[in-house]
Protein backbone atom coordinates (compact mmCIF):
# COMPACT_ATOMS: atom_id res chain seq x y z
CA UNK A 1 0.00 0.00 0.00
CA UNK A 2 1.34 3.37 -1.29
CA UNK A 3 -0.82 5.93 -0.01
CA UNK A 4 -3.91 6.24 2.99
CA UNK A 5 -6.19 8.63 2.39
CA UNK A 6 -7.78 9.67 6.18
CA UNK A 7 -10.93 11.22 5.80
CA UNK A 8 -12.70 12.58 9.11
CA UNK A 9 -16.03 13.22 9.02
CA UNK A 10 -19.56 13.87 11.61
CA UNK A 11 -23.09 14.56 10.47
CA UNK A 12 -22.00 15.47 7.21
CA UNK A 13 -22.90 12.38 4.89
CA UNK A 14 -24.15 13.95 1.62
CA UNK A 15 -21.01 16.65 1.50
CA UNK A 16 -19.10 13.50 2.16
CA UNK A 17 -20.38 11.72 -0.71
CA UNK A 18 -20.64 14.05 -2.68
CA UNK A 19 -17.32 16.40 -2.67
CA UNK A 20 -14.65 14.59 -0.08
CA UNK A 21 -15.28 10.87 -1.28
CA UNK A 22 -16.26 11.52 -4.83
CA UNK A 23 -13.22 12.90 -5.40
CA UNK A 24 -10.63 10.62 -3.73
CA UNK A 25 -12.53 7.25 -4.80
CA UNK A 26 -11.59 8.29 -8.83
CA UNK A 27 -7.94 8.76 -8.47
CA UNK A 28 -6.07 6.67 -10.72
CA UNK A 29 -4.00 3.97 -9.43
CA UNK A 30 -6.59 2.71 -7.01
CA UNK A 31 -4.79 -0.28 -5.97
CA UNK A 32 -2.38 1.98 -4.69
CA UNK A 33 -4.22 3.75 -1.82
CA UNK A 34 -6.85 3.07 0.50
CA UNK A 35 -9.34 5.40 1.68
CA UNK A 36 -10.07 5.39 5.58
CA UNK A 37 -13.50 7.81 6.18
CA UNK A 38 -13.56 7.99 10.37
CA UNK A 39 -16.79 8.81 11.37
CA UNK A 40 -16.56 10.79 14.46
CA UNK A 41 -20.18 9.54 16.37
CA UNK A 42 -22.12 10.88 13.60
CA UNK A 43 -26.37 10.67 13.95
CA UNK A 44 -26.86 10.66 10.34
CA UNK A 45 -26.55 8.24 7.64
CA UNK A 46 -23.11 8.66 7.15
CA UNK A 47 -22.80 4.82 7.90
CA UNK A 48 -25.38 4.05 5.30
CA UNK A 49 -23.73 5.70 2.29
CA UNK A 50 -20.23 4.39 3.21
CA UNK A 51 -21.74 1.16 3.37
CA UNK A 52 -23.06 1.48 -0.03
CA UNK A 53 -20.00 2.65 -1.58
CA UNK A 54 -17.54 -0.10 0.15
CA UNK A 55 -19.75 -2.59 -2.51
CA UNK A 56 -18.01 -0.84 -5.55
CA UNK A 57 -14.92 0.30 -3.89
CA UNK A 58 -13.28 -2.49 -2.02
CA UNK A 59 -10.11 -0.02 -1.06
CA UNK A 60 -12.80 2.16 1.13
CA UNK A 61 -12.54 1.34 4.69
CA UNK A 62 -14.73 2.60 7.73
CA UNK A 63 -14.44 3.06 11.06
CA UNK A 64 -16.91 5.05 13.34
CA UNK A 65 -16.02 6.22 16.86
CA UNK A 66 -18.75 4.83 19.62
CA UNK A 67 -18.70 8.39 21.13
CA UNK A 68 -17.39 11.68 19.58
CA UNK A 69 -14.39 12.62 20.71
CA UNK A 70 -13.49 15.65 17.83
CA UNK A 71 -11.19 16.11 14.98
CA UNK A 72 -8.24 15.73 16.27
CA UNK A 73 -8.79 12.19 17.85
CA UNK A 74 -10.16 10.87 14.77
CA UNK A 75 -7.37 12.21 12.58
CA UNK A 76 -5.28 10.42 14.97
CA UNK A 77 -7.74 6.89 14.49
CA UNK A 78 -7.24 7.38 10.79
CA UNK A 79 -3.56 7.51 11.55
CA UNK A 80 -3.79 4.36 13.55
CA UNK A 81 -5.66 2.44 10.63
CA UNK A 82 -3.56 3.56 8.21
CA UNK A 83 -1.47 0.72 6.10
CA UNK A 84 0.03 3.20 3.70
CA UNK A 85 3.66 4.72 3.44
CA UNK A 86 2.32 8.15 2.71
CA UNK A 87 -0.68 9.62 4.36
CA UNK A 88 -3.01 12.62 3.52
CA UNK A 89 -5.77 14.39 5.26
CA UNK A 90 -9.16 15.73 4.02
CA UNK A 91 -12.09 16.79 5.48
CA UNK A 92 -15.59 15.59 4.55
CA UNK A 93 -16.15 19.22 2.87
CA UNK A 94 -12.48 18.57 0.68
CA UNK A 95 -11.95 17.31 -2.45
CA UNK A 96 -9.51 16.50 -4.76
CA UNK A 97 -8.75 17.40 -8.02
Amino acid sequence: MKASIVITTFNRSQTLKERSLASALQQLYASLFEVIVVDDCSTDDTEQVVRELQKKYPNLLYFKHEQNLGLSAARNTGIELARGEYIMFLDDDDFII
